[in-house]
């Protein structure tokens, strides 16, 4: 019988198996203590992959069709208490915009979006926002919806301490609810950058954990944690960063089947949320074509998060010549279906490394293209010249955490399509151009990027479980 101390360690997508299970965590945590993981599915290569641990299910909670719109109201109001630039861009005004983390189809409207509008900035995100106010929704939160539903896991495994791996789930909310109502001890953090002002988070751990000091400083001002409450340990998916296992540039040419005489524009798209993203690739071919980018070749990869929604708007444009796409993505069953092997992060590592210039818009990609030293390219302009700013790739650009990396000098964007094409021909000549600006940038928001990061996960749980059980 293992006698261990518990940890449970709940996973709802297959980022979280790709961002906390290859590195080393997970084996330093295992050494030490009895790991339960709580899948949302029951994926077979996850089964076969992690069989060596104990799986456990997370729990739909059984709720009443009128507690289901109640909770539907508390989860508005928790998004609503935090307004800010980022929630601006994504206020719904507009036409293909995202309302509540839900992406709209192109040409429709939100309903009641001016009201919607106004009671988010003024009311919610105005008068009432404030540390008081959201830990008082989270009171009121955890007292009409309590959980119980994981006393039965909690009694045969007697949990010490439970690992929310991203606490904007609601999945996860009522696992830690749950486990605090029982005593046990919590950690948490959230699944990006760009989570932590997006929306209030409904529960709050007892500690958490943050990639860098700008997610800590959002974590103090939008989500109530007190300075002793935050930990700060980098990226564990860019632990993969340092001395990556890939494969040679020969090898990369030829999974893709491109042209080894010719330089690789890498395209990473951002998915729905920019219409425009076809298009740049469609521009970027025509100038190929003639002549203006002679010599150069595409690779689009698609955001995987949205399969064939994304994959489906860059088919036209390939044709095995001009434009390639990355379509090496795999499924699983959890929520993202995105793929629980290491193979795509690779890819991504291969990617970047050898490609001549890499070009993307407000993705997450921009980090993990300067992770692997070298310098993004931004485009900064819509195919339409009068679209509308509410419409407009621009307002991605005034999103919190984009503008926080625009302050560190990273100006590598493009305004025009003449500016893209400028911009393309001087970083190939001098690939290093500007490469000093990211330094400072990456502290500020990857903190390290050292392969370290795992481990640093590590003696963070581990470190809270010994000082809480020394007091004990």
């Amino acid at each position: 019988m293992d006698d261990r101390q518990t940890i449970f360690i709940p996973i709802g997508r297959a980022g979280h198996v790709r961002n906390l299970l290859y590195n080393d965590f997970i084996d330093l945590l295992a050494a030490k203590y009895r790991v339960v993981f709580l899948v949302s599915e029951k994926d077979p290569e996850f089964c076969k992959r992690f069989g060596k641990f104990e799986i456990e299910m997370l729990v739909k909670r059984p709720l009443t069709a009128f507690k289901k719109k109640l909770e539907t109201v508390f989860i508005s109001i928790h998004r609503a208490l935090i307004f800010n630039p980022s929630s601006e861009v994504f206020s719904g005004m507009g036409r293909g915009t995202s309302v509540s983390g839900v992406l709209l189809k192109n040409g429709e409207l939100v309903k009641y979006k001016r009201l919607r509008y106004f009671l988010a900035k003024k009311v919610f995100g105005g008068i009432l926002a404030g540390d008081g106010v959201r830990a008082f929704f989270k009171r009121l939160d955890r007292m009409i919806f309590p959980c119980h539903s994981y006393d039965a896991l909690i009694d045969k495994y007697k949990t010490a301490l439970v690992f929310i791996t991203s606490i904007g789930s609601d999945d996860q909310v009522a696992l830690l609810r749950n486990c605090k109502m029982r005593g046990v001890l919590s950690v948490a953090m959230a699944s990006s950058w760009d989570n932590v002002s997006k929306w209030g988070f409904r529960e709050k751990a007892d500690l958490f954990i943050v990639w860098s000091s700008y997610m800590r400083d959002e974590a103090r001002h939008f989500q109530g944690y007190k300075e002793n409450e935050i930990k700060i340990i980098g990226i564990p998916q860019f632990d993969h960063y340092v001395k990556p296992d890939i494969y040679s540039r020969e090898e990369f040419i030829s999974k893709f089947h491109l042209d080894p005489t010719k330089k690789t524009i890498l395209f990473g798209s951002e998915g729905p949320i920019c219409t425009d993203d076809p298009y740049i690739v469609s521009f970027l071919q025509k100038k190929i074509k003639d002549g203006t980018l002679a010599g150069y070749q595409i690779l689009v990869r698609p955001h995987f998060g949205y399969g064939e929604r994304d994959t489906g708007r860059y088919t036209p444009l390939v044709d095995n010549e001009t434009v390639f796409m990355d379509n090496f993505s795999e499924v699983s069953n959890f929520k993202d279906s995105t793929a629980l092997s290491l193979n795509t992060v690779i890819n991504l590592i291969a990617e970047i490394r050898y490609c001549a210039v890499a070009i993307t818009s407000t993705s997450t990609l921009v980090l993990d293209i300067l992770a692997n030293e070298k310098m993004p390219i931004l485009y900064y302009f819509d195919e339409i010249k009068n679209k509308p700013y509410k419409e407009s790739v621009k307002r991605l650009y005034h999103t919190l955490w984009f503008q926080e990396i625009l302050k560190f000098g990273l100006d590598n964007m493009a305004d025009s399509e003449e500016e893209l094409v400028k911009k393309i021909k001087e970083l190939t000549v001098n690939p290093g151009k500007d490469l000093g600006k990211r330094v400072k940038l990456m502290e500020r928001l990857c903190y390290r990027v050292d392969g370290e990061s795992g481990r640093r996960l590590f003696e963070v749980i581990n470190g809270y479980l010994v000082n809480n059980n020394s007091s004990l």
